[in-house]
């Protein structure tokens, strides 16, 4: 009779398990169809204005207009005007002020890589100048239809119901987003498990990387505690070979770029006789020695601090309208790079320089022996390329190369 039961509890669970995945693959279905008709409808522009404001817990015509405003201004485009305010507004989830979660999640993923980090910055404005300025009167450059009413800032801190930065108990689809990352579907339920156990505050904060990483961390010195370190040595000698080495990362003064230290090692320098390459020269082992680089390219924001110090010959490079702040200097000439050079070894008393062209290959290789750092075709998805947005967008938009430099191929 036991083995009878346990037979038939066991299917029952198997058919649960084939029910469950059939749910979800005809919800994947669903949420294609209707994501496609949305782009359709809305076109590229409108289609990444939807996403964008799916990352905030509600659907406000104000914080509508100022993501709207911000996307517009990060492409040098004019603001969206009443007509593609009409086509959102007509969308059911702005008449109701709300998304489902599994929408939220796909909008989020579909958000193009180089407005990630422009969105998240923006919220972030917004909620500090509401939490800290009680008289705001408006947004900034909100669209002409969208002018929100007077005193909308109070009403905004009513509505969060919470002090700035702590709306993680709040919605887990927007922290999670705020940290950095694009969340899936598992991390709200993990998260909602996490707040059953260790209360909302700190379930806030965790993750599955988090819970991954602490137990990784405990096994890492377990290890060494009963083996010393002739257990792990063999792997750490594969992380060296494949030049994935944690990068020690420091900023000499406020001002100066975030620099990493690239450790010493060999490379073969130059393009394979394959590879498409006419003007490179052909390979030969390269010995470098330790040095640091720049994690990024130089910003608009260093190079101004420079100017603002009376280095840089109080050159103010021309940024061609596509926006200053975080986006990579550009307009710059070889003389103007050693001016900023050397205001940074005057703020710091130590030697900096131009990398040498085997130093940036180097580091820009990430360890890897192929044509681009993440394998053999260019992606336009995993760098700013000729043919990706058409101007520079922020340093570290995209993701970091294998060893953690940004922007090491595009952009600038």
């Amino acid at each position: 009779m036991d083995a009878t039961v346990a037979s038939w509890l066991g299917r029952l669970r198997a058919i649960g398990s084939n029910r469950r995945r059939r749910e979800v693959a005809k919800e994947d279905a669903e949420l294609d169809a209707v994501c496609t008709k949305l782009q359709d409808g809305l076109g590229t522009f409108g289609y990444q204005w939807l996403c964008a404001c799916a990352v905030y817990p509600g659907l406000r015509l104000p914080i509508t207009s100022y993501l709207g405003a911000e996307l517009a201004r990060s492409v040098d485009r004019d603001v969206p005007d009443e007509a593609e305010h009409m086509a959102l507004s007509r969308l059911p989830w702005f008449r109701v002020g709300w998304m489902p979660e599994a929408l939220r999640l796909r909008l989020l993923r579909d958000l193009e890589p180089q407005f990630r980090g422009l969105v998240r910055e923006a919220i972030e404005r917004l909620i500090f100048k509401a939490a800290e300025e009680s008289d705001a009167p408006r947004l900034a450059e909100p669209a002409e239809i969208a002018r929100p009413p007077a005193g909308w800032s109070k009403g905004f801190r009513d509505w969060l119901k919470t002090p700035a930065g702590a709306a993680a108990s709040e919605d887990v689809i927007f922290v999670r987003y705020m940290l950095g990352g694009v969340p899936r579907a598992a991390d709200l339920e993990l998260s909602r498990r996490l707040t059953r156990i260790f209360g909302a505050r700190l379930a806030g904060w965790l993750d599955r990387w988090t819970l991954l990483g602490a137990g990784m961390a405990v096994l890492v010195l377990l290890a060494i505690a009963l083996y010393g370190g002739g257990l792990l040595r063999p792997w750490f000698d594969v992380i060296r070979k494949h030049g994935g080495e944690v990068l020690q990362a420091f900023r000499e003064c406020p001002q100066c770029p975030e620099m990493a230290v690239v450790p010493a090692g060999k490379f073969m320098m130059g393009a394979a006789a394959a590879e498409p390459i006419s003007s490179a020269e052909p390979q030969r082992e390269v010995t470098i020695a330790q040095f640091a680089l720049g994690r990024m390219e130089v910003t608009f924001d260093e190079w101004d601090a420079c100017v603002a110090d009376g280095g840089c010959n109080k050159y103010q490079p021309n940024d061609q309208g596509w926006g200053r702040g975080r986006r990579p200097v550009i307009n710059v000439s070889w003389d103007d790079a050693q001016a900023y050079l050397s205001w940074l070894s005057s703020k710091t008393n130590r030697p900096y320089r131009l990398p040498s062209e085997a130093e940036w290959e180097f580091a820009a290789r990430g360890g890897t022996q192929t044509v681009f750092p993440w394998g053999e075709d260019w992606d336009s998805r995993l760098a700013n390329g000729a043919d990706s947005v058409g101007r520079t967008t922020e340093a570290a938009s995209y993701p970091a190369n294998p060893t953690g430099f940004y922007d090491m191929i595009g952009n600038v």
